[in-house]
């Protein structure tokens, strides 16, 4: 369902509570002038950790690039926009592994598998590695861009959305 972006819109905000209950909070939203909306984004449950998540931050991207006030309304090329989208995805990776390696040996005991890290490892390997034309070279222009904007994301995701594709490096 879509509203106008004059409108401001109620979306649910869910809350994790306790370890078994949520809470449903809403927030009001206000966009300018297109009609677009972000309904639901949808993860297989069973998935590692870190899949997941990082899974997660790359869905959240397209719903950030689709709600900004600044939306292109022209589109953004699909090889931009999901490169972009592993680059984040990788980043909170990259995050992640940089995380477990310093809290290595401060007695974390057997809350965590031993393979958690590998795991995050290898999806972020799995990222760099891509060979598809869309995701892997997509994610590897996002990361030149990234990296010669001073690793600014706030400009990279500003280019993006104004533009409708990475700029050429």
């Amino acid at each position: 369902m879509s509203e106008s972006c004059n409108k401001g819109i109620r979306v649910p905000v869910i809350r994790r509570t306790n370890m078994h209950g949520f809470v449903e909070e809403y927030q009001t939203l206000t966009f300018n002038n297109q009609e677009r909306s972000v309904t639901a984004i949808l993860i297989l449950s069973g998935l590692p950790r870190a899949l997941t998540t990082s899974i997660v931050v790359h869905e959240c991207v397209h719903a950030w690039l689709k709600l900004h006030p600044n939306c292109n309304t022209r589109g953004i090329d699909r090889q931009s926009e999901e490169g972009v989208c592993q680059l984040v995805a990788h980043l909170y990776l990259e995050d992640q592994i940089k995380k477990k390696k310093h809290d290595s040996g401060r007695g974390r005991g057997e809350e965590e598998r031993p393979t958690n890290y590998e795991l995050t490892e290898y999806f972020s390997f799995s990222i760099e590695n891509d060979t598809s034309v869309v995701y892997g070279e997509g994610f590897r222009k996002a990361r030149t861009v990234y990296e010669a904007l001073g690793e600014s994301l706030e400009i990279l995701l500003d280019l993006v959305n104004t533009d409708g594709q990475l700029p050429s490096m």
